[in-house]
């Protein structure tokens, strides 16, 4: 006599498999009946054991790793055509030119002080002094703003005259107390 596969309802499940009656019905959403459409939902033993130990993400089903494989696939080839048309940067050229621009605006603001020190000091008014050191600002940031940095800079150690470029802090403060102008 052949076996014929039996089809079960959630009570008969749950006592059969020593189960919640909760937790089957949970195990089984979205897993279509057998018997779809006439009456009592019913399912065969083997969907419902498949569909209670499976574990998310275990069996990926073939096309859909047919698909996954094709999209990594055609990212490879899209991010090879970007480097090929020049589109891509190595993240090691992007971080020498960010430092080396870096280093180029802190040379720079670093030479204001000594430029302009000489002739605040010889000014009378604090507009005066504040005139010279906006101009010198001002005079900065144009060279700045000028600067290319599509390709390496080869001068890096002779940014600007008389500049401290190094990246170690200043330990002395710059500037100090005016002294009172007599009235």
């Amino acid at each position: 006599m052949a076996y014929v596969a039996q089809l079960w309802t959630l009570n008969g499940l749950a006592t059969e498999l020593g189960r919640d009656r909760r937790a089957i019905g949970k195990a089984l959403m979205g897993v279509v009946p057998a018997n779809e459409g006439s009456g009592q939902n019913r399912w065969l033993m083997k969907t419902v054991v498949d569909a209670i130990y499976e574990k998310p993400g275990d069996a990926l089903e073939l096309t859909e790793e047919r698909a996954r494989l094709a999209k990594e696939q055609a990212d490879k080839t899209a991010l090879d055509n970007a480097q090929r048309r020049g589109e891509l940067l190595e993240v090691g050229v992007v971080e020498a030119e960010v430092t080396s621009a870096f280093a180029r605006v802190r040379s720079r603001l670093l030479a204001i002080p000594s430029k302009t020190a000489p002739l605040v000091s010889q000014v009378e008014t604090p507009a005066e002094a504040e005139a010279i050191i906006r101009s010198a600002v001002i005079e900065a940031l144009r060279e700045l703003s000028e600067t290319d940095v599509t390709s390496p800079a080869e001068d890096d150690e002779e940014l600007v005259e008389g500049s401290n470029s190094s990246a170690e802090p200043l330990d002395k403060s710059v500037g100090g107390r005016r002294k009172k102008a007599l009235t």
